[in-house]
């Protein structure tokens, strides 16, 4: 029987955009590699122009005119240039990832903070704003703006899927989040959960979201190593960086959710589907091993604390099954595999209870989820904590 592998581990985790960051990277002439600042450069003033854009929902009074659009392929264009050819700015960077996260959405995203990466990796001490007698608040300005542009970017500026709605014109993680805090009101607004479920089997949009939902914990990665990188650098005045680990995060989430149950499967190749086939094995035998009588003295053992795991066992262990995965319905049987081995090892904890009300949602449709979730109070507060998108 041909088997199949879920889409996002196989097919999804490359990205469609990708750059060659060494470019970014190579050292300049002078300035210990990191050129010279142009923060007094005629080429700052024709990047903000590009990138500056009218609020379409601010209104315009009696100074109505077309509404201003950034050009972002003229600020990546110019941020990257520069960046290769004259000075090492982390604005300039910020910049650039700004405009590829427009362009080029979740990968562009990526693209950009690996070059940021780099950046702070290879050139900390010389690069632009630089450091002056240690003091770190001019150098963290580029990195607060950044955390703070970008987080909205991933918000509005990534579509989750396209719907083709006059009143939507793109589907991103704000809309989500407010139509899943919405009340289901009779005859109020037309654009609801049910119409949204309809159109995630449409064109690509399941496609498109199992490659988000894989994205977007690719990006969360990056995104964690930079803010590694600069908090260590900047102790006292590195900015916060939570909040767009956050929305990576819910972006995630959102493309779970909205999967639900649906499968996106592709034929597996030759090698996976040997794995596939070499897990279930190992599970068989595991119990088939569970059924035999224990015939040596049990150990006795403090059940407060931590279950011991020998070097031995630890070593067999793949560091992950997540590619050994052939579908959803593998997934949840892994997860009651799960269960019951906490609930004989650890019989005081909760843990395993808790994956059993997980596994108990396995065939809800995400209306049904969410009923199941805010019973009985009837609070979407619960929801929201179990996505973790309050």
């Amino acid at each position: 029987m041909e088997r199949t592998m879920s889409t996002p581990n196989l097919l999804h985790t490359q990205p469609d955009f990708t750059v060659d960051v060494e470019r970014y990277l190579d050292a300049l002439p002078d300035g210990g590699g990191a050129g010279t600042s142009l923060r007094g450069d005629a080429l700052y003033a024709r990047i903000r122009e590009a990138r500056h854009e009218d609020d379409a929902s601010l209104p315009m009074g009696d100074w109505e005119r077309p509404l201003a659009k950034a050009d972002w392929k003229t600020v990546a264009a110019l941020s990257g240039d520069a960046l290769r050819t004259r000075s090492k700015d982390f604005q300039l960077a910020a910049w650039l990832c700004e405009a590829w996260t427009h362009l080029h959405h979740v990968d562009g995203f990526v693209a950009g903070v690996e070059v940021m990466t780099g950046l702070v990796e290879r050139y900390w001490e010389t690069a632009w704003p630089q450091l002056e007698d240690g003091d770190a608040e001019v150098r963290a300005a580029p990195f607060a703006w950044f955390a703070r542009t970008i987080a909205r970017v991933l918000s509005l500026h990534v579509p989750l899927m396209e719907i083709d709605l006059p009143e939507m014109p793109m589907f991103n993680l704000e809309a989500f989040q407010r139509l899943a805090a919405a009340p289901v009101v009779e005859g109020g607004s037309t654009f609801t959960r049910e119409l949204v479920d309809t159109y995630v089997t449409r064109g690509d949009n399941l496609v498109a979201l199992a490659r988000l939902q894989q994205r977007a914990i690719v990006a969360r990665e990056a995104w964690d190593r930079l803010a590694q990188r600069v908090d260590l650098g900047l102790g006292e005045y590195a900015p916060g960086f939570q909040g767009v680990a956050e929305v990576l995060t819910r972006l995630s989430r959102a493309a779970t959710s909205l999967i639900g149950e649906r499968a996106v499967q592709v034929p597996s190749t030759a090698a996976a589907a040997a794995a596939i086939e070499a897990l279930d094995d190992a599970l068989d035998q595991a119990y088939r091993e569970e059924a035999q009588p224990v015939v040596e003295a049990p150990v006795m053992r403090d059940p407060m604390q931590p279950y011991a795991v020998t070097d031995a066992v630890i070593t067999s262990l793949p560091p992950s099954i997540v590619n050994l995965i052939a579908d959803r319905a593998h997934a949840y049987r892994l997860l009651g595999d799960i269960a019951r081995y906490l609930r004989r090892q650890e019989p005081h904890s909760p843990t395993s209870y808790l994956l059993d009300r997980a596994i108990s949602w396995e065939s809800m449709s995400p209306t049904d989820l969410m009923r199941d979730i805010v019973q009985p109070d009837g609070s979407l507060e619960r929801y929201f904590l179990m996505l973790r998108a309050d």
